[in-house]
């Protein structure tokens, strides 16, 4: 027993001795500011950590030692790798010359991916500061797009390249060759907050044209966490309902709410809508949005909407099933499920004005 205990200590040892003090700190891959791998080392292990909230992934720890310019890691279900690496200034590279591979890395500072890409980039996006859904987990097959909007001027980067922004605006949209895999497609948005509608709408319509209806809108928090929202870009046709019982509609303008032709505020709007939805279970949610209108105060307003939803749907399932917030808890299928029936989200953006 004693020969093993000295064995472990002498390896404990080579890999102190042998691991090298310049890559401890986080990294990123650059090239991917949504599915970005982020590593953050230490002295004999490294872990993954979340783009999102910058926190590490315990249960994916991995062991590795350096020998001369070899970096050997044991890496999650016993997979081993040997790597060449070069360090210079804040870049890391890993060579693999069997497999004719190479991963590059950045120096990882910041709290966040937004804060990395306005650092990276050089912009200044601001998030709408308001604290949406649950953060989701790393996408595949992400489409991303950033707005920075200054003094009257806009930048858009898609995929991490600039576009140009104009009246006729055209995304080269990037699609997998197989169009089974379109539903898997995040359309994910980091807009300044600031950013006129009608911009919005431009890169709604563009992934409308090629039938890609969920869009992911992020805002941030305090506490500089990501979050997201889910919502479904309806279809060019806006199909709704022909009865006119059946349909809540408004239309919004950066100062003001207009339902039935007058003004009214977001309080009373609420209010109206929840009883409208009480009044009748299939109840659709329609609005116009004014060009003018900031992205911020669209997001504000799309997020108050969605929360009538969800209390009317606690309040059903307080009264059925004794539960406080359907979200925060783990559900049966069918109640889950019936408790979505009684309250179907049906919120429907116009692409023009009725």
């Amino acid at each position: 027993m004693k020969y093993y205990f000295t064995f472990l200590l002498c390896w404990i040892c080579l890999i102190q001795c042998t691991s090298d003090k310049k890559i401890i700190g986080t990294w990123i891959d650059p090239n991917n500011l949504v599915d970005a791998d982020i590593i953050r080392f230490y002295d004999d292990y490294f872990v993954y950590v979340s783009p999102w909230k910058n926190k590490e992934y315990d249960e994916h720890k991995c062991y590795y030692s350096i020998r001369k310019d070899s970096i050997y890691m044991s890496l999650p279900y016993e997979y081993k790798e040997v790597f060449k690496y070069v360090k210079n200034k804040d870049s890391l590279v890993f060579i693999n010359s069997a497999k004719n591979s190479h991963f590059c890395f950045e120096r990882y500072q910041d709290n966040n991916i937004m804060e990395f890409f306005n650092r990276k980039y050089g912009q200044h996006i601001n998030l709408p500061k308001i604290k949406l859904e649950p953060y989701g987990k790393q996408y595949s097959n992400p489409n991303v797009f950033f707005i920075d909007y200054k003094n009257g001027s806009a930048k858009l980067f898609y995929n991490n390249e600039e576009q140009s922004i104009d009246t006729s605006l055209h995304l080269n949209l990037s699609l997998p060759s197989d169009r089974d895999l379109w539903w898997e497609i995040n359309n994910i948005c980091f807009f300044d907050m600031s950013t006129p509608y009608n911009i919005v709408r431009q890169i709604k319509r563009e992934l409308a044209k090629v039938s890609l209806f969920s869009i992911k809108y992020i805002s941030i928090d305090d506490k500089n966490n990501l979050y997201e929202m889910t919502y479904r870009i309806p279809s060019l046709e806006n199909s709704t309902t022909s009865k006119k019982e059946n349909r809540f509609s408004f239309e919004v303008y950066e100062n003001k709410l207009l339902y039935n032709g007058s003004n009214i505020s977001e309080v009373q709007l609420m209010e109206k809508l929840a009883n409208n939805m009480k009044s009748f279970s299939e109840s659709i949610c329609e609005f116009y949005v004014d060009d003018n209108v900031s992205y911020g105060y669209y997001i504000c307003l799309l997020n108050a909407i969605k929360q009538v939803y969800y209390t009317i749907r606690n309040e059903y399932a307080a009264k059925k099933y004794g539960i406080a917030d359907y979200r925060s808890v783990e559900l049966d299928e069918n109640v889950e499920a019936d408790i979505l029936k009684q309250t179907p989200m049906k919120i429907i953006e116009l692409w023009h004005k009725r």
